[in-house]
This record gives structure tokens, C-alpha cells and sequence, in this order.
């Protein structure tokens, strides 16, 4: 099944959930902007490319952004919407 979401700062909901994107080893991803220790926004945690992490805006916990993508769902962009696979 297919969906449609509008994308807002970079932003969208899907299926009640708030994604973000990131950019990760030259491919980007939509991944969960929810914290998994505390669920603060990821959105506005710092990346860091060399580690590799990105950190909790709350309470500075790091995640391995190889984690995270694990969650990311699939997603085509076409200009301010996104065509959404609920099969992720």
C-alpha cells in the first residue's frame, strides 16, 4: 500500500509517527524523529559524520545512526511529498 505525505522542514508524519531526513554513508533516510530512550526530537540532536551517532537533544544520549535507519521507512520524494510504502 501506498501513501502520501506532505513534507514540512524536511519533515513528515507517518502511520502517527514524526520522520525526519538524514543523510548517511552518501544515501539518504527517513528515519523516526523519536529518541529510543526518552522519545525527544532526533531533528534537533547533533549528527556527527565521523562517529557516525546522533545525539539526543535531551539528555545527550548517542545513537549509532546505523541503528536508527533500521526503522526508516521507504520513500520516494517528489518535490513537497513523499509517495510512502507501508510495507517498510
Amino acid at each position: 500500500m501506498i501513501k502520501i505525505a506532505k513534507i514540512v522542514n524536511d519533515k513528515f508524519h507517518f502511520n502517527d509517527d514524526s520522520y525526519f531526513f538524514i543523510e548517511y554513508e552518501q544515501k539518504r533516510f527517513a528515519i523516526p524523529d523519536k529518541c529510543p530512550h526518552r522519545g525527544g526530537p532526533l531533528s534537533l540532536g547533533k549528527s556527527c559524520q565521523i562517529k557516525g551517532t546522533i545525539e539526543c537533544p535531551w539528555h545527550d544520549n548517542q545513537f549509532k545512526t546505523s541503528a536508527l535507519i533500521k526503522k526508516s521507512v521507504n520513500a520516494i520524494r517528489v518535490q513537497d511529498s513523499l509517495a510512502i510504502s507501508s510495507a517498510a
